[in-house]
């Protein structure tokens, strides 16, 4: 279920988790996602889109990010968000 326009830290929710939802699509400069880690929710969707208009996600629960940089943004690849969600990361 979808949040109300502009909440704060998520944009939905599956079950009793708050979800962000991240897109990687062939239009966009990055081929990877940045999100707070103060943000409010628990698990992280990122959808990729292919070339061909294909879909495909990942859930990725918040403890699984890795450390990078400041500890502020969270940064995952498509391949590493694959790698996080296939390592018992999935819901």
């Amino acid at each position: 279920m979808l949040s109300r326009d502009h909440a704060q830290g998520h944009d939905g929710r599956l079950g009793d988790e708050l979800v962000e939802i991240k897109t990687i699509t062939p239009h966009k400069e990055r081929s990877f996602v940045r999100v707070k880690r103060n943000g409010n929710f628990s698990v992280l969707a990122i959808v990729c889109v292919d070339e061909q208009h294909r879909f495909d996600a990942r859930l990725i629960r918040r403890n699984r990010f890795l450390k990078d940089g400041d500890g502020k943004y969270a940064t995952l690849s498509w391949s590493t968000a694959c790698n996080l969600a296939t390592d018992s990361g999935i819901l």
